[in-house]
């Protein structure tokens, strides 16, 4: 049960499109439509102001530490469902918002193991 709702909630997390909305509240732009019509947290910044970027990293870095979270919650004792929660929550980044996934990545893993992450920065 826990590994589907890993592979449900974790890429339906991802594609949220948390970015666009938070840009397009704030400066009624919408990112899809000026530049290269990439949503990502750099075209927050930049269409869309300080205020924008800032809150588009926080969403990002919190969609990963929330499926990070998650999977420890489902899986106390196996830690590799952790790094799985990742990899569904940038596929459903990927797939349904057409992003990268970076900083879901980045936050997610110095939530997993953040001696780990401090290694490789």
């Amino acid at each position: 049960m826990g590994a589907l709702l890993i592979f449900l909630i974790c890429p339906i997390l991802g594609g949220l499109p948390l970015i666009r909305w938070i840009t397009l509240a704030l400066s009624k732009r919408n990112l899809a439509q000026l530049g290269t019509g990439n949503i990502s947290v750099s075209a927050a910044f930049y269409h869309g102001g300080r205020l924008a970027g800032i809150l588009a990293i926080l969403s990002e870095a919190l969609k990963g530490i929330a499926a990070v979270l998650l999977a420890r919650s489902l899986f106390p004792q196996a830690p590799v469902w952790e790094i799985i929660a990742l990899i569904a929550l940038v596929m459903g980044r990927y797939a349904l918002g057409r992003g990268a996934g970076t900083t879901n990545a980045t936050w997610g893993y110095i939530t997993h193991d953040w001696t780990g992450a401090l290694l490789i920065f």
